[in-house]
């Protein structure tokens, strides 16, 4: 009887030892296989926007054109500058003192503040003479107009399109601080206003070219 309990207790043994190494084995296979399946992390890139020109005093532009808040039912044409863009508004934005172009790229902008179409003041539409990818802007040729030139406005009504047209009474060239353009003179009109003279240094536009345009 000695013998064989003396028997019971090595095969009791023996059988513990053995899954504690299979237990062991099981742990290290499974740290191992989590190892291969966790993902490795990466900072993600960034790439800068470049700063650029744009219309009406402010200093940097998106190179890609982001969506507008909305998009007004006005388009803006003129035949000798090859001018045909989509018109949105421009908030002013208190915080910068000026109005917001952060996502103006190749529309016509209505600043905010001055008259709309059909009320006897001063329509007025602000627009990038060089885009951030280095085109051309909507208004780029915009000094090329001259005084007895048609700019048309095409208003979506319904399923028709109206066409208001304006004639270019004035063009000139101002300082950027120079509010008077846009202010009204009791009439209605169409004014234009783009950027002139890049300063490299000052990273900044030292003019502003202004069309001005009686309603027809």
């Amino acid at each position: 009887m000695y013998r064989y309990r003396r028997h019971r207790r090595n095969s009791f043994s023996f059988i513990a030892a053995l899954l504690i190494v299979i237990g062991a084995v099981a742990v290290y296979l499974a740290f191992e296989r989590l190892g291969r399946l966790t993902p490795t992390l990466t900072a993600p890139t960034h790439t800068p926007v470049p700063p650029t020109q744009i219309a009406v005093n402010a200093t940097a532009q998106p190179t890609a054109p982001p969506t507008p808040s909305r998009k007004l039912p006005f388009r803006v044409a003129a035949a000798r500058i090859n001018l045909l863009a989509d018109i949105v508004p421009l908030y002013f934005d208190m915080s910068l003192d000026t109005w917001n172009l952060s996502y103006l790229y190749d529309q016509a902008g209505h600043l905010e503040g001055t008259a709309n179409m059909d009320e006897g003041g001063n329509f007025v539409l602000a627009g990038h003479v060089e885009l951030g990818d280095g085109k051309p802007g909507p208004f780029a040729r915009l000094s090329e107009l001259q005084q007895g030139d048609l700019i048309s406005i095409f208003r979506e009504r319904s399923a028709t399109t109206e066409v208001v047209q304006y004639v270019v009474t004035e063009v000139l060239t101002v300082a950027p601080n120079d509010f008077s353009v846009i202010r009204n003179r009791g009439y209605e009109e169409l004014t234009l206003i783009t950027c002139k003279d890049w300063d490299a240094q000052m990273r900044d536009y030292l003019k502003r070219v202004v069309v001005r345009a009686r309603r027809l």
